[in-house]
């Protein structure tokens, strides 16, 4: 059920409780994050940026946020797509959501957003009011992930989102 603002959210049983003593938590972004609005609180909050324009530097920076998470025991949000779409459906997932869970062995949660992409337009710096929804599904365990099932594993996970999704936010048709 929503509440009053128009928000739901699913499978809080698989989120942390209130009260619960939880590890850091740092969310991965583009490195143009600087340049929105909430970009000085982003940097200043200890997150994590990614070079999309270098593959190089992309992969060092997830190698590095590998070590963070094993050594320092920290948790990390990321979109498994790399950027949103313009219209809200889903897009191919990128390979670095599986070598982040090869590298470190720690469960992937996933978490289906809905509706959100009405909320602030790609491109556009305007909010605007509408219902989001989320669910949080049950974590995926990736310690028995091989490095030649990387396909495989990111069209299951892939596949999770789609079952999830509403219809108009699904991965579109090939």
């Amino acid at each position: 059920e929503d509440d009053v603002q128009g928000r739901r959210v699913v499978g809080d049983e698989n989120a942390p409780r209130r009260g619960e003593v939880l590890p850091p938590t740092s969310v991965v972004a583009k490195k143009e994050i600087l340049f929105y609005p909430v970009g000085l609180v982003y940097f200043l909050s200890g997150n994590f940026r990614v070079d999309r324009g270098s593959s190089a530097k992309a992969i060092r920076t997830l190698q590095w946020l590998g070590d963070c998470m094993r050594e320092g025991g920290i948790r990390v949000m990321l979109w498994p797509e790399g950027s949103r779409s313009r219209d809200g459906r889903l897009r191919p997932f990128k390979k670095g959501v599986f070598h982040l869970a090869l590298q470190t062995r720690a469960p992937v949660v996933p978490v289906i957003i809905s509706g959100s992409y009405r909320c602030w337009e790609k491109g556009s710096w305007k909010l605007v009011p509408h219902p989001v929804h989320i669910k949080v599904l049950p974590p995926v365990a990736t310690e028995e992930w091989k490095e030649e099932e990387s396909q495989q594993r990111l069209d299951e996970l892939q596949g999770l989102f789609q079952a999830h999704l509403p219809p108009e936010q699904r991965l579109a048709p090939c």
